[in-house]
């Protein structure tokens, strides 16, 4: 004898059933995919504040090497590193700071050996911008009763950056004649 088997009309998923999963799954979708896109934008934003950190202190490294240089080669302490409140740009030719024009003013490119550099012959071209501010605190000169003991210079190397997430860091120190 033949049962008879009644077919479930519910089998698969009706149309409703399919557009109400679409949508979970594109909401799903859409969250993580923002997710992701802040996730990179933040991580973009940080590199260029830690590259920019890292270029101001070597701004300052430049300007103390320069000092340095002159005490070990019997130059006065400040030889070449102006005589007034001024920016200056660096120049790794040997030449130490120098005024602009530098290239592109304070641009700095990333050559092919990894430097920043001002000058944008066969480098790429990057956001960033650094400058360096020399101020004498005490100048003997400006003042001949006033003998500083040691002579001081302030430092301010100031790196900016532009595009999404732009700023810029300044680094400070202060140097004496400690010869």
């Amino acid at each position: 004898m033949l049962k008879y088997i009644k077919k479930n009309k519910n089998e698969g998923f009706t149309l409703l059933e399919a557009i109400i999963a679409i949508a979970v799954l594109l909401v799903a979708v859409t969250s993580a995919s923002g997710l992701v896109i802040s996730s990179l934008q933040g991580l973009h934003m940080t590199r260029n504040r830690v590259t920019a950190a890292y270029l101001a202190q070597e701004g300052i490294e430049v300007v103390r090497n320069i000092r340095d240089t002159n005490w070990i080669n019997g130059n006065p302490y400040n030889a070449g590193l102006g005589e007034s409140i001024n920016a200056y740009c660096i120049e790794y030719n040997g030449t130490g700071l120098i005024s602009p024009p530098c290239g592109d003013g304070y641009k700095l490119y990333l050559n092919p050996s990894g430097f920043y550099v001002h000058n944008s012959a066969g480098a790429d071209t990057t956001p960033f911008e650094r400058r360096i501010f020399i101020t004498y605190l005490v100048n003997p000169e400006d003042d001949p009763a006033v003998d500083p003991d040691p002579p001081l210079i302030q430092i301010e190397s100031v790196v900016s950056w532009g595009g999404a997430g732009g700023g810029s860091i300044t680094v400070e120190d202060r140097l004496y004649d400690w010869q």
